[in-house]
C-alpha cells in the first residue's frame, strides 16, 4: 500500500518507489511482477518523462551487448501483465509512464518544495531564522517538480 494519496486527476495507476516498490492499478496492488519488469517501471518512475528505449536498455543492462539489452527490454515489457502495461506509454523509440500515473517520489518532491517555499517566505519575513535553511536545499527551488 502506498503512503500517499494522489490529489486531483484520474490516477488509475499509482507507482510507489519510496520505502519499497508497489504498483497499483485502480486501487488493486499488483503482485508477482517479474524482477526485470519491476526495475523498468521503477526506473521510469524515478527518471520521469519520456525516455529513449536505447537509454533505458543501456542503463538497466549496462554489461549486455546492445542487442541483448534491447532484447531484455522487450522481454521486460512483454512480461508485464495487462493491467501493469496500462501504466506505460510506448512508442517505437520511447517509453514513459502514462500521463495520469501518480508517482510517490514526485508527490514527495512537490511537498518538499512547497514546504521549503513556505518556510523560505517566513525566513524572508523574519519570522523563522531556521527556515532560511530551505533556501539552500537544491530541490527547494524547483516548486514545479
Amino acid at each position: 500500500m502506498t503512503w500517499f494519496a494522489p490529489l486531483g486527476g484520474d490516477h488509475s495507476s499509482v507507482v510507489s518507489v519510496l520505502g519499497g516498490f508497489h504498483l497499483s492499478w485502480n486501487g488493486s496492488v499488483q503482485v508477482g511482477i517479474p524482477r526485470a519488469s519491476l526495475r523498468l517501471v521503477a526506473f521510469l518512475a524515478v527518471r520521469g518523462g519520456v525516455i529513449r528505449r536505447a537509454a533505458i536498455a543501456g542503463t538497466l543492462w549496462p554489461d549486455a551487448s546492445e542487442t541483448h539489452a534491447y532484447s531484455n527490454l522487450r522481454s521486460a515489457l512483454a512480461r508485464l501483465e495487462r493491467a501493469c502495461r496500462k501504466t506505460l506509454q510506448a512508442s517505437k523509440l520511447d517509453l514513459s509512464l502514462t500521463e495520469g500515473a501518480a508517482v510517490d517520489i514526485r508527490f514527495a518532491q512537490r511537498a518538499g518544495a512547497q514546504l521549503c517555499s513556505a518556510m523560505s517566505r517566513k525566513a524572508y519575513e523574519g519570522s523563522s531564522p531556521v527556515a532560511g535553511i530551505c533556501m539552500h536545499v537544491p530541490w527547494g527551488a524547483h516548486a514545479g517538480c
